[in-house]
Parts: structure tokens; sequence; C-alpha cells
């Protein structure tokens, strides 16, 4: 293949890759520099990610950068005054990749950093595609298994479990449900073990 034709090959194979993000969440965490000052009682946040996905015949790579901003809502312990909003913005990256071993088996990886709260949060597993192995029909549908690890100086949690995942084909859109065993832990309360389940949506652009 001669330079032109790779240069085209490379702009069929990159696509851009937009997703936008929102969460909110409840929490106990004691920020280590003032443990005895105030707690972070949960946080809202909103994110964006745009960056480049490449679509080759062994598999998916992306990498992806933005920006996002929470509001953590904080409780005076010891002073007994009232609690505070606070806002905290930063950059985000992300890189996440998928190899087609078969037809059926695709191991995948996920890494993400949250600049505002210095957070690190990284997913690994195997998908199997149970349904649909030639994507002619509408649905397909995928069991897998999964690993995570999250955390920054104030909390942090290791998990596993298994996945099922329901991807409509025409509308590139995926639903996929999640839950097994967590482990986790914040800077004031020890370790706890639980469990956990969740869902996910994701639109393929």
């Amino acid at each position: 293949m001669n330079r032109l034709g790779s240069e085209r090959y490379w702009l069929k194979t990159v696509t851009v890759a937009a997703v936008l993000t929102g969460a909110v969440a409840g929490l106990t965490a004691t920020p280590a520099e003032a443990s005895s000052v105030e707690g972070i009682a949960g946080w809202e946040g909103d994110g964006w990610l745009i960056g480049v996905r490449s679509t080759r015949p062994w598999g998916t790579v992306a990498a992806l950068t933005g920006g996002e901003i929470r509001w953590e809502r904080r409780d005076r312990e010891t002073m007994g005054g009232p609690g505070a909003s606070v806002a905290r913005g930063g950059i985000v990256a992300q890189v996440e990749g998928e190899i087609a071993c078969s037809r059926r088996l695709r191991p995948f990886i996920l890494a993400n950093y949250s600049g505002s709260a210095r957070y690190v949060y990284g997913r690994a597993g195997l998908r199997w595609q149970i349904s649909n192995i030639e994507w002619h029909g509408p649905l397909t549908w995928s069991l897998g298994i999964e690993g995570v690890g999250q955390g920054n100086a104030d909390t942090d949690a290791v998990q596993g479990g298994a996945t099922v995942e329901c991807a409509f084909v025409r509308s590139r859109i995926s639903l996929g449900v999640r839950g097994g065993y967590k482990n986790s832990a914040s800077s004031d309360g020890g370790r706890r073990d639980d469990g956990y389940l969740g869902a996910g949506f994701y639109r393929r652009f």
C-alpha cells in the first residue's frame, strides 16, 4: 500500500468521538488535611470529552480529553457551622481499547483520570457475544466479567462481577447492567465489604 493509500485507510478507520457525562453521588469522605473540620457529604458533576477512535480488524482504541465541573456538598462538623457547596473544575483524560480475539470474545480496558477530584478509575474485563454473531439482526446480546479499581487520597474501592449488555444495532445504542462484590474505604471509616449493582447507557457517534 502506497503512502496515499495508507492515509486514506487511516482516515476511514479513525472517527471523532464525543462523550457527555453526568453524575450524582452521596458519600461520607473526610479530607485528610481537614479531618476534624469538614467532610464531603456528596457531589454532583457534569463533564465532556472529545477525542479520536480508531477501528481496525484487530480491535478498537480511543483517546479522549476534556473538562468537568463538580459541586461538592461539605458538612462542617466540629465548628457547628452550616454546610457549603464548593465548585471544583479540572481536566479529564480517558483511554480505552478493545481487542477482537475472535468473533465472540473481546477483552477490553478503560482508564479515566478526573482532575477536579484527582480521581483515577480503571476497568478491565472480557465480553462474550452470545447472539447475532453476523450483526445482521436488530439486537446483540453479550455476557462478561469485569474488574474495577478506583480512588483518590480520600477514598478507594475495588470490585469485580458480571455484566449483561444489549446493543441496538441500527441506533448504535448499548444498554448494560453489571453487579458483583465491592470492597471500599474512606479516610475516616475503614474498609467495607458490600455488593454493587449498576446500569449504563452508551451511544456511539
